[in-house]
């Protein structure tokens, strides 16, 4: 499976490489790329809700795709 996140670099954070874990917890190796990407909106601000619910749908949208 392939997917991309696009996310904020204050976003990369333990609690989001664990649920890459979680979500890839089949593979036995994963292939991480990382490259300056466009903005696409993720610099306005936002509350907490709204960026858990971001990120839910982040995930439940990669889990579909499997």
């Amino acid at each position: 499976m392939d997917t991309t996140f696009v996310l904020k670099k204050e976003e990369l954070t333990i609690d989001f490489l664990e649920k890459i874990k979680v979500l890839f917890s089949k593979a036995t190796v994963l292939q991480i790329s990382v490259c300056e990407g466009e903005d696409f909106g993720l610099n306005k601000k936002e509350t907490k809700a709204e960026y858990e619910a971001r990120l839910t749908k982040a995930m439940n949208d990669v889990k579909r795709t499997r």
